[in-house]
């Protein structure tokens, strides 16, 4: 009896195993052809690009065939140029040559002529630039000038004719004047004889005071400690007043005088008349 129930058992599991065995196995087949499959598609898709890239190089091969199949010809044609160039050009020597000897003989006669007329060129440059350092306050001694009202380097020259640039305001306009270099608190003195006219504030050249003598005007940007008074003669080189801090105008220029000359109301150089 327990035997017939130990083989019932045992068939009845045998059943499940087989059928569980059975199944794994179609699983495992199932897989095994996928695999093979993605391996040939994979296969098949690299066969392709490799397909198009001998493709593209058979192209690239061509071309380049084609290429050098057309270079003999334009290397022939430069070749034939450059000896027809080289022919004319050994014309064109042969030709000009009787020119080019003659040419020393024109030079060296042309050279010997400049000599004098630069001398008197700089005779007559030395001559005006004598008479331009003439004052015009004094034209009948010519040792005679205005004194520099401080001294120091141009910051800034005179310019009427075109513009400058000026640095604080970051622009180019004419300047009616010079910038004579200096530091706060050095004298300034008067350039000549003259009477003083006018002592005002003005927003470009801050405290700043006006003489004349002989038709002319002296104008003094950039003061401070003023020494005189509207009214005052004061006598060539005496103080008028110190140099104070630069306006807002020159502020990158830096400390400097405003030095303006004007003859019969314009403005004019004033590096003509300081001695």
């Amino acid at each position: 009896m327990q035997y017939e129930e130990k083989k019932h058992f045992y068939q009845a599991k045998g059943f499940y195993i087989s059928c569980f065995l059975g199944l794994f196995a179609i699983l495992c087949v199932v897989a095994v052809r996928n695999q093979v499959l993605n391996q040939e598609e994979s296969n098949q898709n690299l066969v392709a690009e490799l397909g198009e890239h001998t493709i593209e190089e058979g192209v690239e091969n061509q071309n380049n065939q084609q290429i050098q199949g057309k270079n003999p010809t334009v290397e022939e044609k430069t070749a034939t140029e450059n000896q027809r160039n080289t022919g004319e050009s050994a014309v064109a020597e042969v030709t000009d040559s009787p020119t080019i000897t003659e040419v020393p003989t024109e030079q060296t006669i042309v050279t010997s002529v400049p000599k004098s007329d630069t001398s008197i060129t700089e005779k007559k440059q030395a001559e005006v630039k004598e008479e331009e350092t003439v004052s015009v306050l004094n034209p009948g001694e010519k040792e005679q000038g205005l004194t520099w009202p401080v001294n120091g380097e141009i910051l800034m020259n005179y310019s009427m004719d075109k513009s400058v640039y000026f640095a604080t305001l970051g622009q180019y306009k004419v300047n009616p004047a010079i910038l004579i270099q200096g530091k706060e608190g050095d004298k300034v003195v008067s350039a000549c004889d003259c009477k003083v006219t006018k002592i005002s504030e003005r927003s470009e050249t801050g405290l700043t005071l006006v003489a004349e003598a002989n038709g002319y005007k002296f104008i003094y940007g950039q003061l401070k400690d003023i020494e005189v008074k509207k009214g005052d003669i004061v006598k060539e080189g005496s103080t008028i007043g110190k140099l104070n801090k630069p306006s807002r105008y020159y502020t990158e220029e830096g400390c400097n005088l405003y030095f303006q000359v004007k003859e019969d109301g314009k403005s004019v150089n004033p590096l003509l008349f300081l001695k």
